[in-house]
């Protein structure tokens, strides 16, 4: 599997960025609702535990397609080209042909 971006694989972007999200909404809606802080902390880090392996399925399977999509694309199969036709025989390159007359 190649890789696009050159500070990480892309699936694991996408699974630190559903971690991530995961964890901001949950200190949101925790603070939100006044709840303890403890408490928001622990949701927050399973909501994060969580989310992250959902992120990094979901990052693998775009790479999957992503990869499948690249690979159909770049085994495109171009039509045959017509043969050159000869060149045309002229006086510069008519040394051996024997000479006519044209009236």
């Amino acid at each position: 599997m190649e890789t696009y971006c050159m500070r990480g694989n892309p699936a694991q972007v996408i699974a630190a960025c559903f971690g991530l999200a995961a964890f901001v909404v949950a200190i949101v809606a925790g603070a939100a609702s006044g709840t303890a802080t403890t408490q928001v902390l622990i949701r927050a880090l399973i909501a994060m535990s969580i989310c992250y392996p959902l992120g990094l399925a979901a990052g693998l399977i775009c790479n999957r397609v992503v990869d499948d999509h690249l690979e159909a694309n770049t085994k495109v199969v171009r039509a045959p080209q017509p043969p050159e036709p000869e060149p045309a025989v002229t006086a510069d390159t008519a040394e051996d042909e024997e000479d006519v007359l044209v009236i």
